[in-house]
């Protein structure tokens, strides 16, 4: 053998040993990895899944060769899946964060999140897809249950009549949602968005009777002390078409330590029809205050004559019916004459 075959021989070895080696390399991260690694053929066949299979499905890696990423989901979830990857190898292109649901072996779902991207022949055309999945699924229950919580404190909210709002020092300025512009009678396209400065907030929505108890709790936020304080006090807003409605106002602020306020958070709750009803209640007590003031009550057994009718008072003494519950009751009398006693006194009448 001449030295230039040698020389390459020597060559193509080290060639071999370095793809070799590559892979193993390649292999080791590809079963280390946290990720389910996975390749498909150009029919979406499984031909290589790692190990990582097993943890989050319960399958072997061999178990799914040739079978489709589809075979292992819901039927429902199969058909939705098929169309979007659809869509992807049209034209093939990579995808992420494809979220879908998988059957583990013993039955239970599980959330997944796939990436993956195609690789091709030589010829050019596609030969399969490469990729991982992700195991998601405590993610998109806490995001669901999230999103559970923020729909029941929002209902919660809009039953008990209660907004909330944030300032910011910096700009000076509130930030507010839909149900807080509701509240004063506003909308976002007339407000040019959701930030109101806080002195145009004075000026046209806080009854003008109620700004300088405003601007004591101003002062009371930016005194020195502790970090974090609460404030509550009652106070009333004009809404767009001029009505007026009573709310309780609780504050939050928070400062650093050298008393900067960094961020102040409220809840305006509408007590209109709270105040409404004490104050009818207040109305309907004077008034009965007044008319238990103008009434004397009769009450005990009263010793009456089953002749005359005369009854017997304290001292002894026998009075007119009409005179004992003149003085006693402040009722008085007018006389007249019923039917029977007419025939009886004046016949000829």
């Amino acid at each position: 053998m001449l030295p230039e075959e040698r020389a390459t021989d020597s060559i193509w070895e080290r060639a071999g040993r370095a793809v070799i080696e590559s892979e193993s390399r390649f292999r080791s991260l590809v079963e280390a990895a946290s990720d389910w690694v996975w390749e498909i053929d150009q029919n979406g066949r499984y031909i290589f899944a790692s190990s990582r299979i097993q943890d989050l499905l319960g399958y072997a890696p061999e178990e799914v060769l040739g079978k489709t990423p589809f075979d292992l989901m819901p039927p429902s979830e199969a058909a939705r899946v098929s169309a979007l990857f659809a869509d992807v190898v049209a034209e093939p292109h990579p995808f992420s964060h494809l979220v879908n649901v998988n059957l583990h072996r013993d039955g239970h779902e599980v959330i997944l999140e796939s990436c993956g991207t195609p690789f091709f022949d030589e010829n050019g055309d596609l030969a399969g897809y490469r990729g991982f999945d992700r195991d998601i699924t405590a993610r998109v229950r806490d995001e669901e249950d999230l999103r559970r919580s923020r729909i029941q404190l929002s209902e919660a909210m809009k039953l008990a009549h209660v907004v909330c709002w944030q300032a910011d020092p910096v700009s000076d300025t509130l930030e507010v949602d839909d149900a807080f512009l509701a509240l004063h009678g506003t909308t976002f396209d007339r407000e040019g968005g959701y930030r109101i400065g806080r002195e145009d907030y004075v000026q046209r929505f806080l009854h003008p009777e109620d700004r300088p108890r405003f601007y004591e709790v101003l002062k009371q936020c930016a005194q020195p002390g502790a970090t974090d304080c609460v404030i509550a006090y009652e106070n009333r807003i004009v809404r767009g078409d001029g009505t007026a409605r009573h709310l309780m106002t609780r504050i939050r602020v928070l400062k650093d330590p050298d008393g900067t306020i960094l961020r102040a958070y409220g809840t305006a709750q509408d007590i209109t029809e709270q105040k409404e009803a004490e104050a009818e209640q207040e109305r309907l007590l004077a008034v009965l205050r007044t008319a238990l003031a103008e009434v004397k009550t009769l009450s005990g057994l009263l010793p009456i004559c089953s002749s005359c009718k005369k009854i017997r008072n304290q001292a002894g003494e026998w009075e007119q019916m009409e005179v004992y519950i003149r003085d006693r009751s402040g009722a008085d009398f007018s006389h007249g004459i019923c039917p029977e006693c007419a025939k009886r006194l004046f016949p000829d009448l």
